[in-house]
């Protein structure tokens, strides 16, 4: 078996509130190429905290984490920046889209930290969203796109990039439900591609059909569904 892209080990968090605020606690995960990983949990579960240190955005108070086997704790922040910026790519809730870009134009700042030239950006970006199925609007800006589509332009932003992971955080949190469901199965075909795929959710109806589930509550990882065995 491939060794992880993602390896969480013994990771704690806390926050220096009053009384002190135990976000996480010894929690473990290790994440392979390919996968599709639905993280559930209720609001205040620790999942967003998770999120954060397994994208190398917060370091974590106690343990390891590894992207590409690099222990992220030992990098210097140039360094972690440049492993973020070829390794990880996001999708959030609310596409954090630019409104006077064009879809293409969004699509390559994904690209603007990797040294890509400003026509190779553009090349790469219209590819991107070729994949996720939106040639056609290559030149619309935010506005003139529905809210599927505006996921589907933030998905090609993330995979613009060719990330060896991707973290999507409550991705169909503001669609409807069929729209939803097509962001969803997008995910599954770009995990089925080689990517690994880490959806945030609070909601089981989109968690329970993937094939791997991990529950997190009060911090603590409480099962994990559907992991490959060694």
């Amino acid at each position: 078996m491939t060794e992880p892209v993602l390896t969480v080990e013994e990771v704690s968090k806390t926050y220096p509130t009053d009384p002190p605020t135990h976000a996480l606690r010894a929690a473990n995960l290790a994440v392979r190429a390919g996968e599709l990983v639905a993280v559930v949990g209720p609001s205040g579960s620790g999942k967003s905290t998770l999120l954060s240190i397994m994208g190398t955005l917060e370091d974590p108070t106690s343990g390891t984490v590894r992207l590409r086997g690099y222990p992220v704790a030992r990098l210097g922040d140039a360094q972690r920046a440049a492993l973020r910026a070829r390794h990880i790519g996001f999708v959030f809730q609310q596409f954090h889209l630019i409104p006077t870009l064009t879809a293409e134009k969004n699509v390559a700042t994904g690209l603007l930290y990797t040294g890509a030239g400003h026509a190779e950006r553009l090349r790469h970006a219209r590819d991107a969203l070729e994949a996720v199925g939106l040639a056609h609007r290559t030149r619309y800006r935010p506005g003139q796109l529905s809210g599927g589509e505006k996921q589907r332009v933030a998905i090609a932003r993330a995979l613009v990039k060719q990330p060896s992971i991707v973290f999507a955080d409550e991705p169909t949190g503001a669609l409807d439900t069929a729209t939803g469901e097509n962001i969803i199965r997008l995910l599954s075909e770009i995990a089925r591609s080689g990517t690994a795929v880490i959806v945030i959710t609070h909601d089981h109806a989109i968690a329970d059909p993937m094939p791997r589930r991990v529950r997190i509550r009060d911090g603590r990882v409480t099962t994990d569904t559907g992991a490959p065995t060694a």
